[in-house]
C-alpha cells in the first residue's frame, strides 16, 4: 500500500473557497482533482490522516466538513486521462 496518497472529500461552497483549498493542498504535496470537491493528495513522506485534517483546518477553521482516507492497492476509476495517469503512477 502506498501510505503517502490520500483521498480527500470536502464541502466547499464558492470558487474562492475551492481556490484557497487547492492552495492549501499545494502546500502539503502534489494533488489532483478527481470530481467535484474530491481530491487525491500525494505527500513526500508518510503522514496520518489526522495531521492532514489539522493542517487544512488551521487554514479553514474547525467547521469545514471533510473526509480524509489513505488509499489502498484496491482501487478502480473512470476519470480524465491526466488523472488516470496520475493515479496509475501513484497508487
Amino acid at each position: 500500500m502506498n501510505d503517502k496518497v490520500f483521498l480527500i472529500a470536502v464541502e466547499l461552497s464558492s470558487m474562492s473557497a475551492i481556490q484557497n483549498f487547492e492552495k492549501v493542498l499545494s502546500s502539503i504535496g502534489e494533488w489532483k482533482k478527481l470530481v467535484g470537491n474530491v481530491y487525491v493528495l500525494k505527500q513526500p513522506f508518510s503522514r496520518m490522516c489526522e495531521n492532514i485534517r489539522v493542517h487544512i483546518s488551521t487554514n479553514f477553521g474547525k467547521d469545514l466538513r471533510m473526509f480524509i482516507m489513505k488509499t489502498s492497492l484496491d482501487a478502480a476509476w473512470n476519470l480524465d486521462a491526466s488523472v488516470d495517469r496520475w493515479l496509475k503512477e501513484n497508487i
